[in-house]
């Protein structure tokens, strides 16, 4: 599991409604239930970081609750299976960041397929608001380039 190095977005994501979106290949996806709702906390689909040698996609954390939140703390790992034997793998330390306004974007987990291309990858999240604290975690889909769950709330 390779370290990732903090990066922050201001107003670079935009939230598309499950009705909305397309598929892998552009099409339309099923015809859902139009949802309006907008979540104040998401993360991003993979997006293809180029600033690394090797293939790697970043995934981010948007803030769209209307404040500021005061810390974000994220750890991620991963688990494979070789010969029966369980190997886990998980980040040196632990990423936190401070005061991550409104339409703010933070860079919560990195994949490289050269190196987590046999793990079951994960990342978890503890957010520090004004009046409350969340505890999210996550896997990440190698197949869809998504995380499972990506609205926190």
């Amino acid at each position: 599991m390779k370290e990732i190095h903090k990066k922050r977005l201001q107003n670079n994501f935009t939230w598309t409604p499950a009705d909305k979106r397309l598929d892998n290949i552009g099409q339309p996806v099923p015809p859902r239930p139009v949802d309006k709702r907008k979540p104040k906390l998401w993360l991003t689909n993979a997006i293809k970081n180029n600033d690394e040698t090797l293939e790697a996609y970043d995934i981010f954390l948007v803030n769209s609750s209307g404040m500021s939140l005061k810390s974000v703390t994220v750890d991620s790992g991963g688990w494979y299976y070789d010969a029966d034997e369980l190997i886990e793998s998980s980040q040196k330390d632990k990423i936190e960041y401070k005061n991550i306004n409104d339409g703010e974007a933070i860079k919560v987990f990195i994949y490289h397929p050269l190196y987590d291309g046999d793990e079951t990858t994960w990342l978890s999240l503890k957010i520090e608001m004004v009046n409350d604290i969340i505890d999210f975690s996550t896997s990440y889909n190698q197949n869809t380039k998504r995380v499972d769950k990506e609205v926190v709330i």
